[in-house]
This record gives structure tokens, sequence and C-alpha cells, in this order.
């Protein structure tokens, strides 16, 4: 190598240089443009320098103008990378949440176990557990429909639960919680499955 070789540099080799003692700050922007993940902000960083190594800017461009543009261009299509495959996970989510043939047998079964044990209780106890959990009235809503104090609907109402609950616990085996825990999923109000336990 000649001595004017020696001071003037092959223009990779300089940018190589000059690209070396770009890559602090460009792993701060890095990291500043992709705070939540640092392994991200790396990739991004590694990506900057390989385009920069392969097609580095022309002689007119400021090396370090063209980084931050690649940096950001990056990081952005990182972003929008990471919002389809997080579209793409819930909608494999939502088809993988179709329940199974023998969840819906047994939904069914507490479903009819409940029809059943409410079918069983005597009068008053039944009108008012049909009118509150199935035609969704309110207590102050049933009083007024059947004309009687709104302690008497609230009395009844607790008396019904307590007959139901004895009556579902038996059938199966003392064990609240599995009849419970089946029902959740058929109540459309939220409260009603509260009132239940």
């Amino acid at each position: 190598m000649g001595l004017r070789e020696a001071m003037n540099p092959h223009p990779s080799e300089r940018s190589s240089a000059e690209l070396l003692a770009q890559v602090g700050w460009v792993r701060a922007l890095a990291r500043e443009l992709v705070p939540a993940d640092p392994f991200l902000a790396e990739d991004v960083v590694q990506d900057t320098v390989l385009a920069a190594l392969r097609r580095p800017p022309d002689g007119e461009r400021s090396l370090g103008g063209w980084l931050a543009t690649v940096v950001r261009n990056l990081a952005r299509q990182n972003r929008r990378g990471d919002a389809r495959r997080r579209a793409r996970e819930t909608d494999v989510a939502r088809a993988d949440a179709v329940p199974s043939t023998l969840d819906l047998v047994e939904k069914l079964s507490a479903h009819r176990a409940v029809v059943e044990a409410v079918s069983a209780l005597e009068e008053p106890y039944r009108t008012a557990v049909l009118l509150r959990y199935f035609e969704e009235l309110s207590p102050p809503e049933i009083a007024r429909a059947q004309g009687i104090p709104l302690a008497t609907v609230k009395t009844r109402l607790a008396r019904a639960l307590d007959r139901l609950r004895e009556r579902l616990d038996r059938g199966h085996g003392g064990d609240g919680r599995s009849w419970f825990l089946a029902l959740v999923p058929l109540t459309r109000n939220p409260g009603a499955a509260g009132a239940m336990t």
C-alpha cells in the first residue's frame, strides 16, 4: 500500500470508521424510539448498521442525518409489524377460545340443573326467581308489579336462593363451587351471578 492510499483510505473504510463513531448515539436514539423493548431497540441498531454498510449514503448527505432517518424508519416498521403480529395473535386466540363440545355439554347440563331446580321451587319463591333472574326485573319493579312490599320481595329472593343452593349442592355432591362456576358463563348480567353466591 502506498503512502497516498494510506492517507486517503478507501471510501468504504472511511464510512465504516465514521459509522463506528456514530453507533453510540444511534443506540440511544433506538432505545428512545423503542423504550419498551431493549432487544428490539438493539435489533434496530444492528439493522441500521447493516443498511449503512450495504448502501452507505452518498457523499453529499451527512451520515448522522441519514442514520437518524434509517433508525426512525426501522423503529416505525417494527411497531407496525408488532401491531400486525398482535392482531394476528388476537385473532388466533379468539379462534382458540371457541368452547369445546365437552364445555358446551357441561354448560347445558348446568343450565338444565338450574332450570329444574327453579321449576321445583314452591310458590311464591319460583315466581320471585323467575321475575328477578329470567325476566331481569329489579326487586323494586317486582314489588310494584305484584303489589307487595319491597322487603317481602327481598325476603322471598333470599329464601329462594338459599333453597336453590341447597338443592344444587345436593345434586353436585355438596360442592357448590362445581355448579356455580359452570353457571357463570350462562349469566348475561354479572350482578346476577354475584347474587347467587
